[in-house]
């Protein structure tokens, strides 16, 4: 049980200065006129899914967690947002170094999942067409963290992520508890992975926000059980902890179910395109 506690103490921690770094962004821009601000993110909004599919590309879900604040606070695009997590991959490339993984390879799938990630995030902003808009004020006040009070941007920053850790944590716990009962070895047997339905089940599955969703589909297309299409349904629709922080800081959950069937279907339908035209 210990054991359960710090693998979940040691995930959250490692989100919390990425956290803490997007609230402290937050507070600043907050400080600055709306009007100057709303001008700023209206020039740079069309590039957002191209920045916000670069970030997402670093291993760990740090950026993901900080996109769905950013996302709450008005600041990105929901093509952006898409873009980040779809990039998102947690321990996927860490597992590939570690096993060895052809650097030619890597570096295909790391295109692959940017590609994808550019496509559906500039396609969303342009059917949407709507621009981010300044929120911060509205999630400072459901967070209750009193940021009016002093000029203290760092205590502010400090007091969000720390509220954003404690759910994390807690989250975090619970889920290592039901996959350590289910267990990675019968996970790897299911006979499921050879038919239509493992698309859909792979994006569900990477839907946990929790890292061990990454390591276990990309532990099984290393262990040759899935296909690469699979292993990039599963790692598309999972965006780490970004979707359960999503669900934290945005008061529309309607809107989070929405962007979480929208991860499933491109998850499902990118997966099969992928093994559909052999790509990489």
């Amino acid at each position: 049980m210990f054991d359960l506690f710090l693998d979940a103490l040691i995930d959250a921690l490692k989100c919390l200065p990425f956290l803490f770094l997007a609230y402290l962004l937050m507070e600043y821009l907050e400080k600055q006129t709306a009007d100057k601000l709303n001008d700023k993110l209206a020039k740079t909004a069309k590039f957002g899914p191209l920045v916000g599919g670069l970030f997402g590309l670093f291993p760990q879900c740090g950026f993901s967690t900080a996109a769905a604040n950013l996302y709450a606070g008005g600041l990105i695009s929901l093509g952006t947002l898409i873009a980040i997590f779809l990039t998102t991959s947690d321990e996927m490339l860490i597992l590939f170094i570690a096993n060895a993984l052809e650097v030619t390879r890597i570096i295909g799938i790391l295109f692959l999942k940017l590609a994808f990630a550019l496509f559906w995030g500039f396609l969303i902003d342009f059917l949407i067409k709507k621009k981010p808009h300044n929120k911060i004020e509205d999630l400072c006040e459901r967070a209750h963290c009193h940021c009016d009070e002093d000029n203290n941007i760092f205590k502010a920053a400090l007091i969000h992520s720390l509220k954003i850790f404690v759910f994390i944590l807690i989250v975090n716990f619970v889920l290592n508890f039901v996959l350590e009962g289910v267990g990675l070895e019968n996970i790897e047997n299911w006979t499921i992975w050879k038919s239509f339905l493992a698309y859909p089940l792979l994006s569900l599955i990477g839907m946990i926000p929790n890292c061990a969703s990454s390591v276990v589909i990309t532990e099984l297309y290393l262990h040759g059980i899935i296909s690469l299409g699979l292993l990039m349904a599963g790692l598309f629709s999972g965006s780490g902890l970004g979707i359960l922080v999503l669900f934290r800081v945005e008061k529309d959950h309607y809107k989070c179910l929405k962007i979480v069937l929208l991860l499933l279907v491109i998850g499902v339908i990118s997966g099969m395109a992928i093994d559909l035209f052999g790509l990489i």
